[in-house]
């Protein structure tokens, strides 16, 4: 504790060492001078056996160092919350989001794992991921035919429905023909085969894709700034992610950490100073992501 301030400091000493005196503040160091690298570098010396640090070496450790600078935050809270990999500083979540409330920005959690479906107007098949401007999102075909009688240049689409077979085959509606017939029972299916058909029965929609975004709100002078960060599966898919089985174990948390910092960047970059996960950067330098990644944050 600072007895003049009443705050209190990193550096809660000052200590001697080869004649060179530890500062009491760590966020004072003038790293832009070989006096101030080498002060730092014997705070870091004698962190790094305090156990405390996320650092395996004082370079690692110089980089956190810049990086609190940068951001001004404290170096204790860094040096348990960063990492350094690939020479440079990656973080959790949890400093993130600490700096975009500190600038004022607010956000809500829109989509939490959110299942996605196929949609059809009936001739073409749309994924609710991805779906044109112009369609309009309908309960059922009967509420789709109702709208298009009042404009029939709309596109109006409803959940494709699904149906297995009793071998287990599962059909989408646009997939079936005179062939397929709805049994209600084994005893109607029985007679369905009898005339040649093939009995199928309903069953509840499979997902096609999971989603999870967020909506940040900033005030810009006087503008109101909004972003939306988003992360689909099939984007996780396509970079290769879900071949590792940490993302497979933590694939909910990956998605939400994902569509959030992808949001606060565009939002915030001046805050954030281009600032990314732990776990971008490990993939980034093909680096194993580990469960202790994603525990630490869950």
């Amino acid at each position: 504790m600072n007895n003049e301030t009443g705050k209190a400091t990193d550096v809660a000493t000052i200590e001697k060492k080869d004649d060179i005196s530890l500062v009491s503040s760590v966020n004072t160091i003038d790293l832009f001078s070989d006096a101030g690298i080498a002060k730092a570098k014997v705070f870091l010396t004698n962190y790094l056996k305090s156990g405390k640090g996320n650092y395996k070496t004082v370079e690692e450790g110089l980089a956190i160092m810049f990086k609190a600078q940068e951001l001004n935050l404290p170096f204790s809270a860094c040096a348990e919350h960063m990492y350094s990999i690939g020479g440079k500083p990656g973080t959790d979540v949890h400093i993130a989001k600490a700096l975009l409330i500190k600038g004022r920005v607010s956000w809500d959690c829109v989509e939490d794992y959110r299942p996605l479906y196929e949609y059809t107007d009936g001739n073409n098949v749309y994924s609710e991921a991805i779906l044109p401007i112009d369609c309009v999102k309908c309960k059922s075909v009967s509420e789709a035919k109702e709208k298009a009688k009042s404009n029939p240049d709309g596109i109006y689409i409803y959940p494709v429905r699904y149906f297995k077979d009793w071998n287990g085959n599962l059909y989408k509606d646009y997939m079936l023909n005179a062939n397929y017939a709805i049994a209600a029972n084994a005893e109607e299916a029985k007679k369905l085969i009898a005339e040649k058909k093939i009995p199928i029965y309903r069953v509840p929609a499979v997902p096609i894709d999971y989603v999870s975004s967020y909506r940040f709100y900033r005030k810009v002078g006087d503008r109101d700034v909004t972003a939306i960060g988003k992360f689909l599966y099939s984007e996780a898919v396509a970079a290769g992610l879900l071949t590792k089985e940490t993302y497979v174990k933590y694939l909910r948390i990956m998605l939400q950490n994902r569509a959030f910092m992808y949001g606060a960047r565009d939002i915030a970059d001046d805050l954030l100073m281009g600032l990314y996960t732990v776990e971008e950067l490990k993939h980034i330098n093909h680096i194993p992501i580990s469960d202790a990644d994603y525990e630490q944050i869950d």
